[in-house]
């Protein structure tokens, strides 16, 4: 079982993302974490 979010961060960073996507793997407990600097670079990761 996969579990993904997708937040928006309130502060900018200084590389200019906004926006981070979050996958967690639920039998391996792994997780990986994106920093997108627009929501439709979301279609791009998955």
């Amino acid at each position: 079982l996969i579990h993904c979010d997708l937040w928006t961060s309130p502060v900018c960073s200084f590389s200019g993302f906004q926006y981070y996507l979050v996958i967690l793997d639920d039998y391996s407990h792994y997780f990986w974490t994106f920093p997108l600097r627009h929501k439709s670079d979301t279609v791009d990761i998955l």
